[in-house]
């Protein structure tokens, strides 16, 4: 659980950022939010989908741990 601080310092710096210290991973610095103010902090639950069939999406859904 993050406390209210990690947040807020979460909320200064650009995805990309904190995606290259966590577990040795990254973000593509090309995803962006739709609208520029909109901004979410919290952990993420990656899923790899081959073809555009987006059966594996929900299954992925229902298999992630709560809170992701």
């Amino acid at each position: 659980m993050l406390s209210e601080d990690m947040k807020r310092r979460f909320m200064t710096v650009d995805p990309a950022q904190i995606g290259h210290y966590i577990q040795g991973g990254f973000m593509r610095p090309s995803i962006k939010p739709i609208f520029k103010s909109a901004k979410i902090v919290g952990p993420a639950f990656t899923v790899k989908m081959p073809g555009k069939d987006s059966t594996v999406l929900y299954y992925a859904m229902k298999r992630a741990p709560e809170g992701r």
